[in-house]
């Protein structure tokens, strides 16, 4: 997947290799914490629970408010054995942005790369039926679905919204500190089970989805910590978005804990 371009050493890879990424491009690591991006994979949560067991005491309640909303539109834009349309949760570009401004952003997706996306989603199967006005009528398509996004904000995730920034954001810290202490070779070595540092490459092991080579060039690399991307890291590699790697926050065995009260005076 990641090449930078300064190197000579190119690596080809099979689909069931890692993705390396070379010293050079990590010195253009950020972070960025995405309501949109938490939104979306939570969608896929709702739709099978097995996937996320993690969150059923969220699931429960996500389930009780959403019953009258028809998310099959959603779930067929997350659920693909191939590859899943980037527009819907396209890459921060800043450390911290609110859930409007990136649905403009993806408000401003050009009708050809909803086409694109979308089609790329689906190969050599039939499109799925709810996906067809993305084809036929992508600007009035989109702009329905940021409306569905916006309830379904609304009812699932706005309340729990500053729970799950302040731990984004202590994993952000953390990892930060880790960076100051021992550079991006420490960071890398400890940020998931899937992503592994040795010889100044860095590996992500992403299954049959691999791809052969992509050049990070100087977008560099962008890291987005994520309550519902649990257990897997999750890559965002094709043109035109910034690449990026989303990988389970720490912490989250603890979210959906009752939040403790202060304790009486006495004690």
């Amino acid at each position: 997947f990641f090449n930078d371009t300064a190197t000579t050493e190119i690596y080809t890879l099979s689909l069931h290799d890692a993705l390396p990424i070379y010293t050079e491009a990590l010195t253009r690591v950020r972070f960025a914490i995405s309501p949109m991006f938490e939104m979306i994979r939570s969608i896929r949560i709702v739709d099978d629970p097995a996937c996320g067991v993690i969150h059923l005491p969220w699931v429960e309640r996500a389930r009780m408010v959403t019953g009258d909303l028809d998310l099959a539109t959603l779930v067929a834009l997350q659920t693909s054995q191939n590859y899943n349309p980037d527009f819907v949760n396209p890459p921060p570009n800043s450390p911290l942005v609110d859930f409007e401004e990136e649905l403009e952003v993806m408000l401003s997706t050009p009708a050809a790369l909803i086409r694109t996306e979308v089609l790329a989603a689906y190969p050599n199967v039939p499109l799925p039926a709810v996906l067809e006005p993305f084809i036929e009528r992508p600007r009035h398509a989109i702009e329905e679905l940021a409306e569905l996004m916006r309830v379904y904000w609304e009812r699932c995730l706005a309340d729990d919204w500053p729970r799950i920034r302040s731990l984004l954001e202590q994993d952000v810290l953390y990892r930060a500190r880790q960076i100051a202490d021992g550079g991006t070779a420490r960071l890398f070595s400890d940020l998931d089970p899937a992503v592994s540092w040795k010889d100044g490459v860095l590996r992500i092991q992403c299954g049959d989805l691999c791809e052969s080579d992509l050049d990070l060039d100087e977008r560099g690399l962008l890291l987005v910590p994520s309550v519902f991307v649990w257990p897997k890291v999750t890559t965002v590699s094709a043109e035109p978005w910034q690449p990026a790697l989303a990988y389970p926050v720490r912490g989250i065995g603890m979210l959906w804990s009752p939040e403790q009260t202060a304790p009486p005076d006495a004690l």
